[in-house]
């Protein structure tokens, strides 16, 4: 589910900032770029919306000078729905795959 096309030109331009501030120092280094990911239960219960992301295996990664809008669509593209799949399936999924443990995670300890 993607968002307002107000809140894809903020996200544009937020992009666009961040690689016009970038010292040169840093520009050799690969960054990734997060679209808010909405699961099923968000779209129809619309009570909280919590912002996190692990960038294990992340795929909209970009460099220094790379096209904004490859960048951006690659993260849009990321965030989406797979074949009707939920996209937060990933939190179920990666904990079976990486044995995974909540209770030592930062994250969804201060969400409880």
């Amino acid at each position: 589910m993607q968002l307002s096309a107000n809140y894809n030109d903020q996200f544009r331009r937020t992009l666009i900032d961040f690689n016009s501030s970038l010292p040169k120092s840093k520009a050799e280094l690969t960054y990734a770029l997060f679209y808010p990911m909405i699961g099923d239960d968000c779209k129809k219960h619309r009570e909280i919306m919590l912002f996190g992301r692990a960038t294990n295996n992340w795929e909209a990664q970009f460099n220094f000078g790379d096209s904004s809008e490859g960048a951006i669509t690659k993260s849009i593209n990321s965030s989406l729905e797979d074949n009707g799949k939920c996209p937060m399936s990933w939190i179920l999924d990666d904990k079976k795959k990486y044995n995974f443990n909540y209770r030592k995670s930062p994250f969804w300890n201060a969400i409880k």
